[in-house]
Parts: structure tokens; C-alpha cells; sequence
């Protein structure tokens, strides 16, 4: 992942964030690494929109002027959220509750 990212920003890309079912990689000026929210397997319903959640999740705390462990929290926590429900929304809770 770091090799990939850092391939990203030699074309031209700024901070690069890559994230997988285990992980994810925020590459700005240094790699910062983080684990996602464990979940058991039973609880997973469906995986639509869990990428989209944790995109969501980077872009807002990004647009709050948030640290990146903050941004990193709220997208694994709404990643693992998408993943309790059928569609790629229903199973996110409001903000509140997703930061608790």
C-alpha cells in the first residue's frame, strides 16, 4: 500500500488515503496508519457503500479541519456501520453516534 501510494504522489497527487477491510494508509507528508473497526462477520449484511462511507467519513473531517486520526476514526467507524446494512445508507447512524 505505501509503495502504491507513494507511486500516487510521484504523478502528482497530494495526500493519498487508501483503505482495505483491515487497514487504512493516510500519506501526506508521512504514512500514518491506521486498523478499522473490528467486526465479527456475522454482522455484516451487505458491503454496499462501505468504501463510499469511508470516503465520506475522510471528506468531512478533512472539510472540519480535523487531525487525521480524526478523519481516520469517523470513516472506519462509518465504514463498519455501512457494512450492518442492506443498502449503502441505512445502516449509518447519525454523526453523533457514529463519534461516540
Amino acid at each position: 500500500m505505501l509503495r502504491a501510494a507513494r507511486q500516487l504522489q510521484a504523478r502528482g497527487a497530494g495526500t493519498v488515503i487508501l483503505h482495505t477491510e483491515r487497514l487504512s494508509l493516510w500519506l501526506g507528508d508521512r504514512p500514518l496508519w491506521a486498523d478499522s473497526t473490528r467486526m465479527d462477520p456475522a454482522g455484516i449484511v451487505s458491503p454496499v457503500g462501505a468504501g463510499d462511507a469511508f470516503c465520506a467519513g475522510c471528506l468531512y473531517g478533512i472539510h472540519e479541519g480535523w487531525t487525521v486520526d480524526r478523519c481516520l476514526h469517523l470513516a472506519h467507524r462509518a465504514a463498519a456501520a455501512a457494512l450492518r446494512g442492506a443498502t449503502a445508507t441505512d445502516g449509518i447512524p447519525p454523526l453523533g453516534v457514529l463519534l461516540g
